[in-house]
């Protein structure tokens, strides 16, 4: 896989900030945090704030729990929300989602991880496309 420029993962910060920490660039949102291994990056990395935009434990919970490749995902299935559906663009290959505990006594949360090691978490109703229903004929 070819090396990401940093900047294709500012569409998934809410203030386009990209952070450092535990060797991932990290982009968070109000209900997701993106993790990319610095490995896999180009770009100017003197843009990277050097500190976590979340808890430490959340972020190490995206980071390092085992995946399960026996949950295989496609994100362009029309069930899952934009913000998912634009990892494709970081990462075409083969994604697992399966849940996740980021903290004690917090809710569940998604983990999408591909195998390049790109990893986000993601709470349940930002993950998937609620479809509208059709007001009842009376």
């Amino acid at each position: 896989m070819r090396p990401l420029h940093i900047d294709a993962l500012r569409r998934f910060s809410y203030n386009s900030q990209l952070y450092r920490c535990f060797d991932h660039a990290l982009a968070a949102h109000a209900g997701s945090l993106l993790a990319v291994p610095l490995v896999m990056l180009a770009g100017d990395f003197a843009q990277l704030i050097d500190r976590c935009p979340v808890p430490y434990p959340e972020a190490l919970a995206i980071i390092e729990t085992p995946v399960r490749p026996e949950l295989p995902v496609r994100l362009n299935n029309g069930c899952h929300s934009r913000i998912v559906e634009d990892l494709a663009v970081l990462d075409d290959g083969q994604w697992v989602l399966q849940p996740a505990q980021i903290s004690a006594g917090a809710a569940a949360i998604w983990l999408l991880a591909a195998t390049s090691g790109i990893r986000m978490g993601i709470t349940p109703d930002l993950a998937f496309v609620i479809p509208k229903r059709e007001a009842a004929h009376v």
